[in-house]
């Protein structure tokens, strides 16, 4: 993995880049691929503001409600 390549461009990390950086610096598998997932929901979570609070949770009941599927909640499905 020569050094230059990483210096030249910026690339998301690859499974076998975590593999070898983790291995040469001691680390958990799987730490760099952790590190760059965080940073990627970070930043979508910036970039997305308020637009996620306005999302509303899934809910099984409006699901049935949809179907037009009115059994009480709880109850046995077919």
């Amino acid at each position: 993995m020569p050094h230059q390549r990483h210096r030249q461009r910026a690339e998301a990390i690859t499974a076998d880049n975590d593999l070898r950086l983790c291995r040469f610096f001691g680390l958990s598998e799987g730490f760099w691929l952790r590190m760059q997932s965080s940073h990627y929901l970070r930043v979508a979570h910036r970039q997305l503001g308020d637009t996620l609070s306005q999302i509303q949770p899934w809910r099984q009941e409006v699901l049935n409600e949809v179907r037009g599927d009115v059994r009480e909640p709880g109850a046995p499905q077919n």
